[in-house]
């Protein structure tokens, strides 16, 4: 019986090796590298907007997790190194979606512009389309196992940020962004096993270079809602675990 018991134990550990682990390439040969069009991540959002001059203190923190698609529009070039490594050009294409929450005590010198001195904000960021220009390096390891590392820069974005007061007027106390050119990065390095794949990354959006800003007069009366460039009033970082099964 227990001899039986280890030879299915062994079979099952075969299996699901082949299955989760099988390999996309022979060792050292490129042309057959099988590279994954789709990557998905979730991870811990960390985000900041930026309160009404003289408060301390002088940004408002929020804290939560994030989901990330990233998925492949075109390959713009490749630069062969050797049969094993190679760089690759691609434009990828990403949707994004965060939730947050924060709080904090405030503190001014003069009045305060809110109905009490500690205040609760909810963060919802949604980028439904973001083209991103992603030069990464690939090498192919021993058994055909893979790592890649990447930098992706975002180009265009379609989406945003809004921060929600939990109490108090909405349009008075709500903040908001289209992010239309952000200032972002995503290093990340990825190990792919055939069928699947696990790595880890970062998202890095200190400012934005070209964003579109609702802010209510009556909170932000020196910064005036409408059109800015290289404005950083929402910041926003992700820390990422990828994945592809």
């Amino acid at each position: 019986m227990e001899r039986k018991f280890l030879i299915l134990l062994l079979n099952i550990l075969l299996f699901h090796n082949n299955f989760i682990c099988a390999q996309t390439s022979e060792y050292g040969n490129l042309k057959i590298y099988t590279r994954e069009a789709y990557l998905s991540s979730f991870g811990y959002y960390s985000g900041s907007h930026k309160l009404p001059t003289g408060i301390a203190p002088s940004r408002f923190d929020y804290h939560g997790i994030a989901y990330t698609k990233d998925y492949d529009i075109s390959n713009i070039g490749n630069i062969l190194i050797n049969n094993y490594s190679e760089i690759r050009f691609t434009l990828d294409g990403i949707f994004r979606f965060g939730l947050a929450m924060g709080t904090a005590v405030l503190s001014s010198e003069g009045e305060l512009p809110f109905p009490q001195n500690e205040i609760k904000y909810y963060e919802v960021n949604m980028d439904f389309f973001t083209i991103s220009l992603n030069p990464e390096y690939t090498i192919i390891l021993r058994d055909g196992y893979a790592i890649t590392a990447h930098f992706g820069i975002d180009l265009i974005n379609i989406g945003g940020t809004a921060s929600i007061p939990d109490k108090g007027d909405l349009l008075k106390y709500s903040v908001g962004q289209f992010n239309l050119i952000p200032l972002a990065f995503r290093p990340a390095i990825y190990f792919d096993f055939g069928n699947s794949g696990l790595g880890i990354g970062a998202y890095i959006n200190p400012s934005n270079i070209l964003s579109f800003r609702y802010t209510s007069e009556d909170l932000y009366p020196d910064d005036k809602w409408g059109i800015k460039t290289f404005d950083n009033f929402f910041k926003r970082y992700e820390f990422q675990i990828i994945f592809t099964f």
